[in-house]
């Protein structure tokens, strides 16, 4: 009895089993009032329990067409799915609504999403900022005012720093290089104040300008502060009208929407070696924030569109996603980075926004669902943290994803679990799109991190495409815009949708395809839930090695086998389209020319001249077709022609790993060369690592793997022995660009020299 209980309930750690959502969905045949109430997106096999049908009833009333074992739908935008399981086909309200006013009822469109008010908590503190051009003094001045020693320790900024100070203020110290672009905008966004720093050594520079122009556009409060008044021969006021004139040529060329002359005016000297004005700074930050709400910007809840669901609690008849989503969080954050450690595992760095988080609290963030076991405090364990209060939370559960920007909101449990199995979703939707513009939705499926290509914007032109991902076991799974994508051609030359035959997840046997950023909640991942991959080039006749009949090595390395078998999969499925589009612009060729003979003929025939003779039609008509399409095809296949230079790294931190990509790509454009992330994240270097570079050193690729400030794990080495891998570890991210760029040099001077490049 116990068994077939635990069969039905369908796993022990899920707060809601398919006995309980079936319950759930049944419960509303009871209502006699013929309103139901569905959310923006629902999955097919919940709506028939609904409405009382079987599955081919319910995809014909919803418009969904099968064949070739696949599923097809389309939304009021003209967007097209496509998925090889029936539990994967998730519909647009429109759809949902047509099926069940077809038989009766009343549909409504209502928010899943949690809604709240802003309110204030007791212990609230401010949250600053420090930002500024790279050495201009932000870490010794943060250790002047935290008391801490961490510019001495590490020289170089290179991560986000927090401390909460006297239980009165919270500050953060960002890094100044301009690759931190992204994690700087992010700290200022949350800041309640932004202090820039400014040398009185250097004056304004190029990141002083940057981060002042994202703090007017946060509409954050900012204090100047000007540093290294201890140095000689040193002029504030000179400093200060420069600095002022700047600001004012910015605001009238409409670069910033207001007019700072009077901050720049009351800008504060100090000298963080001698401590000289530090106590007068604290007064005047406390002054500023005297008639500021905190939060400064506070967050606004989600809406995936439709009404408060708080307006129809009484209705019964309502998919699962909307029971119990009027529950108010009871705390509300923002993740501003990631990290993964081998002693703590992963760790979310979280600014409290709103209400108070507890040890023991259920959460949501992004599609992922968890249960708050530990908060860190400036590295010390603590039961709760308040607004203001910059924490480090462990009790991510492998349900979903999660990544920086997401909001994460502590809510019941069956609340917070049932919205994330809603996101996962709308992921899996996002997955299933083929054609059309994306998707809009507030929660981040699509990670800053990432680097994937369904990631790229889907353009019109003879029809819309999407180019996701392809590979299954991981290889593929980038994130980022198009720094890693699998196609680099220009949208112009791209006119139809590049299938390559990536599968949706199935909750019958619990498999799941690499996706980009999140997966299905069956997915176990490699970092996060963001694994960055980016397929390899496993042409058989470019090594001679043939990894599917090498038995021996497949049954020693699974995942290798796995990964050349689909790569290969991969390109035929690309060769059949390609040669399928081909065809059809041959096609549309000869029409669009056959309508221009018509058009010729009738005007030589009102204009009383000599008609087109059949030789003079025909070779119009089929001219350069054949010459044509076989560029279209070199274009398409050969990248534009750009030597690769692929990486394997992993980082300790998302903002790093952005930081870093952003330093891949300037490098591309200083090269001309692609610069793919075929593997890696953030976390320890693991075996895995290893397998995927022994991959590459078999292309004949030299690829060495890249540890940026992370262990390395004993496994990870002994295989990199043996499988003679190179394991490069840095501190330091510029030595870590430099190292690339002398790659890049090699290969170029490689290639030159043998008169011929490495094509990808």
């Amino acid at each position: 009895m116990l068994k077939s209980l635990a069969l039905l309930y369908k796993g022990r750690h899920i707060p809601v089993g398919r006995l309980k959502f079936k319950n759930t969905l049944t419960k509303g045949w009871k209502q006699k009032s013929p309103e139901i109430l569905l959310p923006p997106f629902i999955p097919i096999h919940e709506l028939r329990i609904m409405l009382r049908l079987d599955y081919d009833t319910c995809f014909k009333a919803c418009n969904v067409a099968i064949g070739d074992k696949n599923y097809y739908w389309k939304d009021k935008e003209g967007r097209q799915f496509q998925s090889n399981s029936k539990r994967g086909v998730i519909l647009p309200f429109e759809l949902a609504a047509y099926a069940s006013s077809s038989f009766g009822y009343k549909p409504i469109m209502v928010n899943p999403e949690p809604t709240w008010q802003d309110f204030q908590t007791k212990n609230s503190v401010p949250v600053g900022v420090l930002v500024g051009h790279a050495n201009h003094g932000k870490s010794t001045l943060f250790d002047a005012l935290a008391g801490t020693k961490y510019s001495k320790i590490e020289p170089i900024t290179q991560n986000m720093r927090s401390i909460y100070i006297n239980d009165k203020i919270t500050l953060i110290d960002t890094p100044g290089h301009e690759l931190f672009e992204i994690l700087r905008g992010r700290c200022i966004h949350l800041a309640d104040f932004a202090l820039v720093i400014v040398s009185l050594e250097c004056g304004g520079e190029i990141q002083t300008r940057d981060v002042i122009i994202q703090a007017d556009r946060f509409k954050v409060p900012i204090i100047f502060v000007l540093t290294k008044s201890d140095l000689p021969h040193i002029d504030p006021e000179l400093t200060i009208a420069e600095l002022r004139n700047q600001l004012l040529n910015m605001y009238h060329e409409g670069i910033i929407s207001r007019d700072y002359t009077n901050e720049v005016n009351k800008a504060i000297s100090v000298s963080s070696i001698t401590g000289d004005n530090v106590d007068r700074l604290y007064i005047t930050i406390f002054d500023r924030l005297k008639n500021c709400n905190i939060p400064f910007n506070p967050i606004k809840p989600m809406s995936l569109g439709g009404e408060d669901v708080k307006k129809y609690h009484s209705f019964i008849r309502k998919s699962d996603a909307l029971v119990g989503a009027n529950a108010t969080p009871a705390s509300v954050g923002l993740i501003v980075d990631m990290e993964k450690r081998h002693d703590r595992g992963v760790l979310l760095s979280v600014v409290v926004r709103h209400g108070v988080m507890v040890k023991g609290n259920h959460f949501v963030a992004g599609t992922a669902f968890g249960r708050i076991k530990r908060i860190y405090l400036d590295g010390q364990e603590v039961q709760s943290a308040s607004v203001g209060q910059c924490v480090q939370i462990h009790g991510l559960k492998p349900y979903g994803n999660a990544t920086t920007d997401d909001l994460i909101m502590t809510l019941p449990i069956h609340s917070a679990f049932r919205l994330s199995q809603y996101r996962i979703n709308i992921s899996l939707l996002k997955e299933a799109q083929k054609s059309g513009r994306p998707i809009d939705i507030p929660f981040g499926i699509d990670n800053i991190t990432t680097h994937e290509v369904h990631q790229l914007e889907m353009i019109t032109s003879l029809s819309e495409i999407n180019m996701e991902d392809t590979d299954k076991s991981g290889i593929g799974d980038n994130d980022d815009g198009d720094k890693g994508s699998i196609l680099l051609e220009p949208k112009s030359k791209i006119d139809e949708e590049i299938d390559t035959g990536s599968d949706l997840p199935s909750s019958e046997n619990k498999t799941a395809s690499a996706g980009k950023g999140r997966k299905s909640r069956f997915l176990k991942r490699d970092w996060i839930g963001n694994n960055f991959q980016e397929n390899l080039d496993t042409n058989d006749d470019s090594n001679g090695y043939d990894y599917e009949n090498d038995r021996h090595y497949a049954n020693e390395l699974h995942e290798p086998e796995k990964i050349s078998i689909s790569n290969r999969y991969v390109l035929e499925r690309w060769d059949t389209r390609i040669q399928q589009r081909e065809i059809e612009q041959q096609r549309q060729t000869i029409n669009k020319r056959t309508l221009l003979v018509e058009a010729e003929q009738l005007r030589r025939r009102v204009l009383g001249e000599p008609q087109l003779t059949s030789d003079e039609i025909e070779r119009f008509i089929s001219a350069d077709i054949v010459d044509s399409s076989v560029k279209a095809h070199t274009s398409v296949v050969s990248f534009d022609k750009k030597l690769v230079v692929s990486v394997i790294m992993r980082t300790s931190f998302v903002g790093s790993l952005d930081m870093l990509l952003d330093g891949f790509e300037k490098i591309e454009n200083e090269f001309g060369v692609r610069i793919p992330l075929v593997h890696g994240g953030i976390g320890p270097i693991g075996p895995t690592d290893v397998i995927h570079a022994e991959i590459e050193n078999r292309l004949s690729r030299n690829v060495p793997i890249y540890a940026f400030q992370v262990p390395i794990l004993a496994d990870a080495v002994k295989h990199a022995i043996l499988n003679k891998v190179t394991i490069i570890k840095f501190d330091l991210f510029s030595d870590l660009l430099d190292h690339l760029r002398d790659r890049c040099r090699k290969e170029i001077s490689k290639a030159e020299s043998r008169n011929k490049r490495d094509w990808y």
